[in-house]
Parts: C-alpha cells; sequence; structure tokens
C-alpha cells in the first residue's frame, strides 16, 4: 500500500497542495486526502475507522465531564469487542467455514492500529491528558494515510505537540532521506539479498516437511532469515510511514532503535515495536501491576495482549509465552546480580547481544507457522534448533 507509484504519485501532489493552503484549511485538505485515498484502498474499512472514530470523538467529551470510570470503561469495552469480532471471530470460525465451503472473511484494513489509537485517545481524554484540538485534527490523526495500515501507533498528545507549521527544506529533506532508507531495507536488502538466500526454505512448511533431513545450520538459517526480514520489512514500512508524515510537517513516533544491538531480552523490548510495547506498558502492564502487584502476571498478560494484537491462533499465543517467559528468566537474573556495578565487558556485550539475537530468532519459529504450520511444528523446529532430532 505505502510503496505503489499510485501512493508515491498521489503523496507528491498532496504534499504540495498541503504546503500551498493558507494554515487553516489544510489539516482538513489532509483529512479529506487520507480519506479519499482510503476509500480507494478499502471504502469499508475507512467507513469503519471513522464511525467509531466518530463515535469515540464526541463520547469522549462526555466521559472527560464524568468523574466515574464507567463511561470510559464501556467505550473501552466497545471498542475492543468490535475488534474481536471483526479480527478474531472470522479467524476462530475459519475452520467452519473452510469445512463447509464458505470464503474467510475479510479483516478490515489497520482496525488492530486504530483501534489501540482509539482506546488511548478515548483513556487520556478521559483524563483530560490531551492538549486542545478540534475534530479536524482527530481526523488527521485516526486517518493519516501513510500510518493508517501499519502504524506506528501514535499517541495523540505527540501527534499535536511535533508538527510544524511552516515549511522547511530541511524538513522535506530529512522525510525524503526516510523514505528511501525504507525503500533500500524493502527492495535491495529484503527482495535482492534476503530473499534468494531463504530460497531453500521459504517456508516454514517447507522446513517441516524436510525437517528429518535438515542439519541444525538450516534451522537456524531459516529461523535467523526470518528474524531479518520480518525487521527488515516492518521497520522499513515504518521508515516510509514516518518519511512521508514528515513531508506534512508532523514527526511521527519511532517503533525501532535498532534492536538487533540489544544485549539482553528486556532492552530489545524497549527498541522493537517500541509503540505497541509503550502502548501495552501504560494500558496493560501498568493497570495489572497497581491491581495485583504480581508483576510475572502483569508481564505474562502483557506480552499475550501483544500477541493476540496480531493475530488470534495458538502460534501467536505461544510466542508470547516464549517471550515473557524470556523477559521473566532475565529479570530475575538481573536482579540477583543488580549489585555489580562494574561495566560489562566487550566480549560480554557481544555474547548478551548474540544470545538475544539468536533468542529472539528461535521465536519466529512460532510466528512463521501462523496460517502455515501448527504450534507442534513450531516446537519441532525449536528441537532440532538445539541439536535433537525430532520426532515425526
Amino acid at each position: 500500500m505505502t510503496h505503489s507509484k499510485y501512493f508515491f504519485g498521489l503523496l507528491v501532489i498532496f504534499s504540495v497542495i498541503f504546503w500551498v493552503l493558507p494554515y487553516r484549511l489544510r489539516i482538513w485538505f489532509l483529512v479529506l486526502a487520507s480519506s479519499a485515498y482510503l476509500m480507494s484502498i478499502d471504502p469499508i474499512s475507512t467507513i469503519a475507522a471513522g464511525t467509531w472514530g466518530l463515535a469515540v470523538y464526541i463520547l469522549s467529551r462526555w466521559t472527560a465531564r464524568s468523574a466515574s470510570i464507567g463511561p470510559v470503561a464501556a467505550v473501552v469495552l466497545a471498542l475492543l469487542t468490535f475488534l474481536a469480532v471483526f479480527k478474531y471471530l472470522p479467524a476462530l470460525a475459519l475452520p467452519v467455514a473452510t469445512s463447509i465451503g464458505l470464503s474467510a472473511a475479510v479483516i478490515p484494513l489497520g482496525i488492530s492500529y486504530y483501534t489501540f489509537k482509539l482506546v488511548h485517545y478515548a483513556i487520556e481524554s478521559s483524563r483530560r491528558n490531551l492538549p486542545p484540538h478540534g475534530l479536524g485534527d482527530f481526523l488527521a490523526y485516526l486517518w493519516l494515510f501513510p500510518t493508517f495500515s501499519a502504524g506506528p501507533i501514535e499517541r495523540m498528545d505527540h501527534f499535536l505537540e511535533n508538527r510544524e507549521v511552516r515549511w522547511t527544506t530541511s524538513m522535506i529533506t530529512e522525510g525524503l532521506t526516510r523514505i528511501i532508507y525504507g525503500l533500500i531495507k524493502r527492495f535491495v536488502l529484503v527482495e535482492l539479498v534476503l530473499a534468494p538466500l531463504m530460497a531453500t526454505h521459504p517456508t516454514i512448511r517447507h522446513l517441516v516437511v524436510g525437517l528429518q533431513d535438515a542439519s541444525i545450520l538450516d534451522v537456524w538459517r531459516y529461523l535467523i532469515f526470518s528474524y531479518l526480514v520480518a525487521y527488515l520489512d516492518f521497520s522499513a514500512y515504518t521508515d516510509i510511514a514516518i518519511g512521508c508524515s514528515r513531508l506534512f510537517g508532523f514527526t511521527i513516533m519511532e517503533n525501532f532503535r535498532l534492536p538487533i544491538a540489544s544485549t539482553n531480552i528486556a532492552e530489545f523490548w524497549r527498541r522493537w515495536h517500541m509503540t505497541l510495547a509503550g502502548w501495552c506498558q501504560q494500558y496493560v502492564y501498568m493497570p495489572i501491576i497497581g491491581w495485583t502487584r504480581n508483576p510475572y502476571l502483569a508481564i505474562y498478560l502483557t506480552f499475550i495482549t501483544m500477541g493476540l494484537w496480531h493475530a488470534a491462533s495458538l502460534e501467536w499465543l505461544a510466542w508470547a509465552l516464549y517471550h515473557a517467559t524470556g523477559v521473566v528468566v532475565y529479570n530475575q537474573w538481573a536482579r540477583r546480580h543488580r549489585g555489580s556495578r562494574a561495566q560489562p565487558s566487550v566480549w560480554k556485550r557481544v555474547f548478551g547481544t548474540s544470545l538475544t539475537f539468536l533468542f529472539v530468532s528461535a521465536g519466529y519459529a512460532f510466528t512463521t507457522a501462523h496460517g502455515q504450520a501448527t504450534v507442534f511444528d513450531s516446537f519441532r523446529v525449536l528441537v532440532a534448533a538445539i541439536g535433537v532430532r525430532p520426532l515425526l
């Protein structure tokens, strides 16, 4: 969606018109341009997002005046129910639909992203934490077309406080540079470099079929390349979204900060998909800590939320439990060794980075299995990665 000639042609036209218009008309032009582009891609998803957005915007004016948490809780529950019905129920019903000859339901475009943005907006509005803004600002935040389908999960306060009102050459240079970075990642590193290297096992199904004959190096090559492709692909779309938004004067939140350089799994989750991790920390982890005082429960439920945010499947649930266990084990180890004030040596940092890299790579046995293999197949791949020949 964000790397077609159609997209970039409209981007140039929209950005030129945006800056030519008087300031008071710009935000509404961006709203109309974004909605028109999204309508041309997926009208049903665009209308659904707009309908829910307007409802949340109107209801948030009411919840901000209420001293009770009941109204905002009802809004949040309605949003999460909407997400569950249109994203998760079709996935759960797919086996039944397939068995009786029905086609799978289509998940609305960008539903996970804009639902979490609306939940954030509803909660922060009720807390009166948002800067003053109008309907145009809100709809631009919701519909901004470079970020609609692939994030980041922008915060409303950050969106309002990090935009420029005057055109500058540096702003355009920064935007174009970021777009170029994203295109290089997507079309050079992923398509030209990594894709041919994965030709032996392009999917986990191919790997599982030949697992009895695959070497440990074959398994690790598949897992590591899967991680690198996912990172470069996802961060490429983020780069493009941030660069395109910069052309309209907006500085969108960063989503990645070189996660492959993380020295431990806790640091990795401060660098990877940072807007999703930050959302879950604020609206899942912190409330659970406040209610239960149990950090382990909070960690596991946070990662389960992140797993289900991606998809309602056993594979993503297993991925969530895998990463949550890694964070819990690391936190326990770090707590026992926190008395040491000495800076870790270069070799310790290299070891930590390598171990974290391999741990995250191994987790792609679960995520690449979604829709292609079973959780059992994922565990077979993990067992093969540590040198144990899996049973058929």
